[in-house]
């Protein structure tokens, strides 16, 4: 059974002319953990007055897993389930999900990982076509609120050591429009969807 872990992430948007440079400062000072393409069907919704957010995804090395995060879509400090499944388990998951009438969008990434061993976070630099962003993340057990925040200030400071600001609320949900209008598309749960995802999943055999 996955233990259930408490996230803290914030995340910043890279300008374009600056991508280059924020890599090369990663590269010097984190070590470099995995670089991949990722497919990724994201639903969004709520169940009572919980908020969730439920990924089915796969990577280039053909990793696959279901991911469930609770709590507010743009929480630093959201409740964390990681379940690996088998990757030809990856429509019949896509299937289950949709019956909860979420909102749901098809996505893919190019991800560049970096992981402190010192300090137990990881970096992720994201690239979707013309718009990229920075995800900086610790799990914890799931601990009082006091350790969260203080583990939320320390991950600000690194990435404002980067030149990087967080993002509020409003901030980053103009950034999933924009990636929602230009990047991703819309997945109505229909024939043709599946068959288009169907596709896109042959690039990942």
């Amino acid at each position: 059974m996955e233990t259930i872990k408490k996230e803290i992430e914030l995340r910043a948007e890279i300008p374009t002319e600056e991508f280059r440079v924020i890599e090369s400062k990663l590269t010097s000072k984190l070590p470099l953990i995995s670089s991949d393409n990722r497919l990724s069907v994201l639903f969004l919704g709520s169940i009572g007055e919980n908020k969730y957010d439920i990924r089915v995804r796969i990577n280039s090395d053909k990793y696959s897993e279901v991911v469930v995060k609770c709590g507010d879509f743009h929480a630093h400090n959201r409740t964390e389930i990681i379940q690996p499944i088998d990757p030809k388990q990856f429509i019949g998951f896509i299937k289950i999900f949709w019956t909860f009438g979420f909102n749901s969008k098809v996505m893919k990434r190019e991800t560049k990982r970096f992981f402190s061993k010192e300090e137990q976070y990881e970096v992720a630099l994201v690239s979707a076509k013309n718009i990229s962003y920075i995800e900086i993340e610790k799990v914890l057990e799931i601990e009082d609120e006091k350790r969260v925040n203080f583990e939320s200030d320390k991950l600000k400071v690194i990435l404002n050591n980067f030149g990087l600001t967080p993002i509020g609320k409003e901030q980053f949900d103009d950034l999933c429009r924009r990636l929602t209008s230009k990047v991703d598309w819309v997945f109505s749960g229909s024939d043709e969807d599946y068959v288009r995802l169907e596709s896109e999943l042959k690039l990942f055999e």
